[in-house]
């Protein structure tokens, strides 16, 4: 029987590698950070440390935690500057130009 936990844990970690992924190809592409993937990466990142923790997979000490804090922090960060570069594209793009 397969542990459900590990396919959890695998799930989170693949879909951590797509975002890795996805923001590489749009830089390589447009040239400009796509801070979206990042925000993903950096909580699916997070989740299969939690996830390990949960199902006793990596042990259970502070030190562990901090890790988790600093991901969903980068995501915060991150969700904020891609919102930010959203409505500075929205506005340039809407401009008047008469």
């Amino acid at each position: 029987m397969v542990d459900a936990a590990l396919l959890w844990i695998g799930a989170n970690a693949a879909l951590s590698v797509v975002s890795v992924g996805a923001f590489i190809f749009h830089y390589v592409w447009t040239h400009e950070p796509d801070y979206f993937a990042v925000a993903f990466a950096a909580v699916w990142a997070a989740g299969v440390v939690e996830l390990g923790m949960a199902s006793g997979y990596v042990p259970e000490p502070t030190l562990f935690h901090v890790p988790v804090v600093v991901c969903l922090g980068v995501a915060l960060v991150a969700g904020g500057l891609s919102v930010r570069q959203s409505e500075i594209g929205f506005r340039l793009g809407n401009r008047d130009t008469r």
